[in-house]
């Protein structure tokens, strides 16, 4: 899928394009025209991929809530109208925490005004609509690690698992095989990046981690990692359901569409892994 996807994309944009798919002369490989093959490419590519929704949904009592906060709904919908009594539509109002379930963090998150990993990364914004959806949708990498991972992922449990080059990475963990993140009660000891290991994100130059649980750093680390993660301009993919995930495909396509909030820290999204 990802070489029919780039093939086709470096065919439309007519230029050269330096992933899978293109030659090793950086020429677009060749795809058939919408006349020879009765479709437009990408929408051949695509139409033969399978779509694997790694979404939680949103419900009331059915994720967990960070550190239980403020013991209040996640998630609320309250009915405004309904045709079963004879509206002439169903309307509602919808009101959720924006870390709820499968969500995205914005810079604002965790990096304050003034901080100084903030300076440069706040450019051109600072919240959810500023995230860059050429980072949210792209070739991914899956790291699974088994159940014998209990505590933080740190450098060391990193090196030497990541393609290089690399710039989307999903960590599949105990949590999608446990189904936590379908379970209310707030879990303390997850696993996930620890300070180590967020450096180490940075260093190799990703530009998404997604993650199945509620943060992609430790409780202990979770200032110290999201500020580092965050403050070099890597996106926080959190909440994700990872259970049927292909890890024996290597690298999948991701596509994460958050909402367009303006002045938003956080918030839900769909996502889904194409291959």
């Amino acid at each position: 899928l990802l070489a029919a996807v780039a093939a086709a994309l470096c065919a439309a944009a007519n230029a050269p394009l330096s992933v899978a798919g293109a030659g090793d002369s950086g020429e677009c490989a060749a795809v058939p025209s919408a006349g020879e093959a009765g479709v437009l490419p990408l929408a051949a590519a695509f139409g033969a991929a399978t779509l694997l929704d790694v979404t939680v949904p949103l419900g009331v009592l059915t994720t967990p809530l960070w550190d239980d906060e403020n013991s209040e709904p996640a998630f609320t919908r309250t009915i405004l109208t309904d045709t079963r009594f004879g509206d002439s539509a169903t309307t509602s109002r919808v009101c959720f925490h924006s870390h709820h379930g499968t969500h995205v963090d914005a810079l604002k998150h965790f990096v304050p005004d003034g901080h100084e990993r903030a300076q440069e990364s706040r450019a051109p914004g600072d919240d959810v609509a500023a995230l860059p959806l050429r980072i949210l949708n792209g070739a991914a990498f899956i790291v699974d690690f088994d159940d014998s991972v209990t505590g933080p992922i740190t450098a060391e449990m990193l090196e030497g698992r990541l393609p290089k080059g690399v710039e989307r990475v999903l960590l599949r963990t105990r949590h999608s095989r446990a189904r936590d993140m379908y379970k209310p009660k707030f879990d303390y000891d997850f696993t996930a990046l620890d300070a180590s290991g967020a450096r180490f994100m940075v260093e190799h130059g990703v530009k998404l981690v997604g993650v199945d649980y509620l943060s992609v750093a430790t409780f202990a680390d979770g200032v110290e990692a999201h500020r580092t993660m965050l403050g070099a301009g890597i996106v926080a993919l959190e909440g994700l359901d990872l259970l049927n995930a292909p890890v024996d495909k290597g690298e999948v396509v991701l596509l994460a569409l958050p909402l367009a909030m303006t002045d938003g820290d956080g918030t839900p999204v769909r996502v889904v892994l194409a291959y």
